[in-house]
């Protein structure tokens, strides 16, 4: 009843487990942010208008975020003095307007 085949039958089967029960969360959660936006949009005249409140981020963003892409890595990493410069430049038209 115990040994090494117990102990990685039982880790393997823990994980089948914890995936499983967190796709579902995910899969749950990410439907009730669809019903949520849903219902946060009407038909007015003028177009669709927003109103009420609307998630921003979903469950799986929050628990695990998204690894940063390598323009926000880069940001991360700038000075200020350099960041300045930039920004100066971009507003006289004589950097490039990422």
């Amino acid at each position: 009843m115990f040994g090494e085949g117990y102990i990685a039958q039982h880790i393997l089967q823990y994980v089948k487990q914890f995936s499983e029960k967190r796709s579902y969360q995910i899969y749950v959660t990410s439907c009730l942010q669809a019903i949520a936006e849903n219902t946060t949009h009407y038909l007015t005249g003028k177009g669709i208008e927003d109103y009420g409140k609307s998630m921003n981020k979903s469950w799986a963003d929050i628990i695990d975020p998204p690894k940063p892409t390598k323009e926000e890595k880069e940001l991360e990493n700038i000075d200020c003095v350099e960041f300045t410069k930039n920004m100066f430049k971009k507003i006289r038209g004589k950097g490039d307007n990422k």
